[in-house]
């Protein structure tokens, strides 16, 4: 599922509760834990008003306008706006002391105006605990409501890095030479700053000669900033501002917050210092006052012969997904659709085919992936596994045990051997292991798979789980063996290849249909053709959930490979094969279904080698 985003289909046995029925049964004032997790911030303040224990972790995230979100939404569907202003509010807890220093890399970015006044209010209550803020921020309503402005400029890249201004906003909204001040001064004409909370307090700390109110920066060379000093005051909101490329980020980030964690790191034990790379020093004669800081920050040539027009416009990708997580297996041999098998069954075909014969029975773990899989070993270890079949050879288990990281390896368990009075449980245990399935090897070296999912009802032949690798031609685990992906064969002439018939795929991948329709049924199809077929596969159910994206992004695809005049190519065109017109406006088809918006394209002579009625 590496080309979209996860679907995420609702568990059948909690409908999306996640909490078992025994749990669900204990309620408090009449709502169980499922119904006040789906309560709002704001409702659960009311429900747990006489709970001061429980509203009080809540109250920072009412200050900074996150009181409509639920108790229990998953952390992964916020946004960029709302994982900033929750993580702020662990800081605004009653508990936390002041003295740190906060950095902000625009973080109204997202934000409602509405939302940014709010964020804004609870920005000044930390200064009021006597933190200190600074914030890299174009955003005027922020810095209409700083306590001091640094204006970084005048102008981009070279002309910049230099302090334009500082000061209050009223100060900075006077001075005749900041672009910032101009506007500026255009937003105090129809609005006023936000105000201060009454309340609002500041406590001083010693720290250093300057008594603690400053952070002083002497010198600050680094990429465009031009030898600056400047002091920023503590315990106030400070914005740095000014026009692209002046230097705000390098000022802030690469200076100030650099040293920040530098230092930090300094203060650490040796020992712990050895695991961390040790920063270098920023680039600036000498910084003080600083406290502790905390950050918030918000990817012509010719096609080889393994590409094809599918694979180049990333139409392919899509193809794999649908036929990985919607295909119907089928039996490579007679054609039949496999059946699925319960655990009794594949125990009783074992035992009838294999009764006077030694086998090893096996569970596959890993097909063909690189990496240590030191986890993997190490809890088959611990499960008591003696051995494993690593890479076609029998090895035993010992604790720790790794391998090589960027080679491919294929993993299969040995739970057991064959013929054994605890068949059952060595059955059930090497279907747990395999995910469903199983592997049986007789003593000549023959292997047949038994699985869960399904088994041909003619020829008893089993397959593995469907992995996009499968219907990839350029995987080992799809590839056909003879033309290793290719399609065809040179020697002792150039034709093709006669085992996949130029598919390029193994006859597992080839017996995967969708809709009755091979993976090579649709590739050999023009662009045309097939956009109108695709248009007519319907699906039912949960198969819903996970086809349409995966639809929409192949049926995207196609119309732009359509309306760059392409539809006349099949997808299954070898990418050696077209010639430069061709390849210019598939490249163009590519671009134009990545469905990014605001980009501007660049292009070098897009018309050598077009016809003119192609321009």
């Amino acid at each position: 599922m590496q080309f979209l985003s996860d679907v995420y289909i609702t568990c059948p046995d909690c409908n999306g509760r996640r909490f078992r029925g025994k749990v669900l049964e204990v309620t408090h004032k009449g709502k169980n834990i499922h119904d006040i997790l789906n309560l709002t911030i704001d409702q659960a303040m009311l429900f747990f008003k006489d709970q001061p224990k429980v509203t009080q972790p809540l109250e920072p995230l009412v200050q900074v306008g996150l009181g409509y979100m639920k108790l229990g939404q998953p952390i992964n569907t916020l946004s960029g706006g709302e994982a900033q202003r929750l993580k702020l509010s662990q800081y605004l807890k009653a508990g936390h002391c002041g003295s740190a220093l906060f950095i902000f890399d625009e973080p109204t970015t997202g934000l409602h105006f509405d939302d940014i006044r709010t964020f804004l209010t609870a920005l000044q209550g930390l200064v009021s605990k006597g933190n200190s803020i600074l914030v890299v921020e174009h955003n005027l309503d922020v810095i209409k409501s700083a306590d001091w402005v640094i204006d970084l400029g005048p102008e981009g890249g070279d002309e910049g890095g230099r302090v334009v201004a500082t000061g209050p906003p009223e100060t900075l909204a006077k001075s005749q030479g900041s672009h910032t001040g101009r506007f500026l001064k255009r937003v105090f004409s129809r609005t006023r700053r936000l105000p201060h909370p009454k309340d609002r307090t500041v406590t001083t700390r010693q720290a250093g000669s300057n008594n603690g109110r400053r952070i002083s920066i002497r010198g600050a060379r680094a990429h465009n900033l031009r030898n600056i000093s400047l002091t920023i005051p503590r315990q106030r909101l400070v914005v740095v501002t000014g026009v692209s490329g002046s230097g705000k980020s390098t000022l802030i980030f690469d200076i100030l917050f650099a040293e920040g964690q530098r230092r930090y790191l300094e203060s650490l034990a040796p020992y712990v210092r050895q695991y961390v790379k040790i920063l270098e020093r920023p680039e600036v004669d000498s910084v003080s006052g600083l406290s502790p800081t905390v950050a918030i920050r918000q990817r012509f040539s010719q096609a080889g012969r393994r590409s094809t027009v599918a694979t180049l416009t990333e139409i392919y990708h899509f193809l794999r997904l649908l036929y990985s997580k919607l295909g119907t297996q089928h039996c490579p041999g007679c054609g039949r659709m496999l059946t699925a098998q319960s655990q009794e069954e594949i125990i009783a075909q074992i035992t009838n085919r294999y009764a006077r014969k030694r086998t090893v029975i096996l569970a596959p773990k890993v097909a063909g992936r690189k990496g240590f899989h030191k986890d993997i070993l190490e809890r088959a270890f611990q499960k008591g596994y003696k051995e494993a079949r690593i890479d076609g050879s029998i090895k035993p288990l010992s604790k720790g045990m790794s391998l090589s990281r960027y080679h491919e390896h294929t993993i299969d368990l040995i739970v057991g051997r064959s013929p054994s009075r605890a068949l059952d449980e060595i059955v059930s245990d090497a279907l747990t292991e395999g995910n469903g399935s199983l592997i049986l090897m007789t003593g000549n070296g023959e292997e047949e798979i038994f699985s869960l999912r399904g088994i041909c009802p003619s020829c008893g032949i089993g397959l593995q789980a469907l992995d996009p690798r499968l219907f990839s031609f350029n995987s080992k685990q799809g590839a056909c063996p003879r033309c290793e992906g290719l399609g065809r064969i040179e020697r002792p002439r150039d034709r093709t290849c006669p085992r996949c018939g130029g598919s390029r795929l193994i006859e597992t991948a080839l017996s995967v249909k969708v809709e009755g329709y091979s993976l090579w049924d649709l590739v050999q199809r023009p662009a045309a053709g097939l956009q109108a077929l695709l248009k007519d596969f319907s699906f039912k159910g949960e198969e819903v959930l996970i086809a349409k994206p995966i639809m929409a992004e192949i049926l995207t695809r196609l119309s732009f490979l359509n309306r760059v005049g392409l539809s006349y190519l099949s997808l299954s065109r070898s990418g050696d094969t077209l010639s430069g017109g061709e390849s210019q406006r598939i490249r163009l088809a590519a671009q134009l279904g990545s469905n990014l918006t605001g980009v501007s394209y660049i292009l070098d002579e897009p018309t050598n080698g077009l016809h003119a009625r192609d321009n």
